[in-house]
């Protein structure tokens, strides 16, 4: 159970310390804006202890849970719009993907090389 605690802790420090933070609003330079006395208690209430934050990782995904993903995905959109038929369903997306998706496919394929 010790390793469970550590990545806990880690996941804590991690969320309050870095993804949000409450502070006391004094002047117009937000950052120099000390932390609320309250945020600080919170930010030490996972053992009352300091610890070092998380670090996030680019994982790759795997080619059987993409494909689920996108199943889920589409699968869903179908629903929401009342389509008859999953074709109709993968047009609207590969629309939307075609207007989203600024750069060409080949350039994004060599983006997500360079990446790795």
């Amino acid at each position: 159970m010790k390793s469970f605690f550590k990545i806990e802790s880690a996941l804590w420090a991690y969320l309050t310390e870095q993804w949000m933070l409450i502070k006391q609003p004094k002047g117009e330079n937000v950052s120099r804006w000390k932390l609320k006395r309250k945020w600080v208690l919170v930010q030490k209430a996972f053992f009352n202890q300091t610890v070092s934050p998380l670090t996030r990782e680019k994982v790759m995904g795997n080619t059987i849970g993409l494909l689920n993903q996108g199943a889920g995905i589409l699968h869903s959109l179908a629903c929401l719009n009342n389509h008859k038929s999953l074709d109709e369903t993968a047009r609207v997306l590969g629309n939307w993907a075609d207007y989203k998706l600024k750069l060409p496919f080949e350039a994004e394929m060599e983006n997500e090389k360079s990446a790795i």
